[in-house]
């Protein structure tokens, strides 16, 4: 089954914040993808989301790619994001996934 959501998380040295997000995220439900774009992170970033990857299979997906800023990570996942519908959260967004969800939560109602 395809996901409903496909939601991308660019990351750039994200290690201190990605777990707090990815645990938000996550709780979304089983219809939601979570693309990490690991953006030739220098610190644990990847091995991070991998640990997720390895936790949530089919859920949790990590993309690596050479640095090339936060727009080249969107487009990243865009191009393997295979939900009916793409969010991307930033910084206060996917911090607080209460925000998130408020925001988000009515168009992904309609496309559930």
């Amino acid at each position: 089954m395809s996901p409903v959501l496909s939601v991308v998380v660019p990351a750039y040295n994200a290690e201190a914040y990605l777990a707090r997000a990815l645990d938000s995220l996550i709780g979304l439900g089983d219809d939601v993808e979570v693309l990490v774009v690991d953006d030739g992170s220098t610190d644990g970033t990847a091995a991070l989301a991998q640990e997720y990857v390895d936790r949530a299979p089919g859920l949790v997906r990590l993309l690596s790619k050479p640095n090339g800023g936060h727009g080249s990570a969107i487009n990243t996942g865009l191009d393997h994001a295979r939900g009916s519908a793409v969010a991307v959260p930033f910084g206060q967004v996917i911090r607080r996934d209460r925000l998130f969800r408020e925001q988000h939560g009515q168009a992904f109602q309609q496309v559930r």
